[in-house]
């Protein structure tokens, strides 16, 4: 299970706060708001940004600990192209 409480987060224009999200295993979820708003939470659940508050665990481990033992099991589907103008070949 993915569980995300009380995560903010405040990057330029966009802030995300006190977010609570429960994920079960095998769920899938649609995030419908603003592409900043999105790319910046699940910049935030794949670890490439930190949170100023708040906590997302993965399986119960916590914040960054996930990203080193189950990173993988966390697939994401986008929309569009926005993610691809920062990453490399290699991610």
């Amino acid at each position: 299970m993915l569980k995300i409480k009380g995560l903010y987060k405040e990057q330029k224009n966009n802030v995300i706060k006190d977010i609570d999200i429960d994920i079960n295993k095998g769920s899938s979820i649609s995030i419908e708001c603003s592409n900043e708003i999105s790319d910046l939470l699940i910049n935030l659940i794949l670890g490439r940004d930190m949170p100023a508050k708040g906590e997302i665990c993965l399986e119960n481990i916590k914040n960054l600990d996930y990203i080193k033992t189950n990173i993988s099991d966390i697939g994401v589907v986008l929309r569009e192209e926005s993610f691809y103008d920062r990453m490399t070949i290699e991610e």
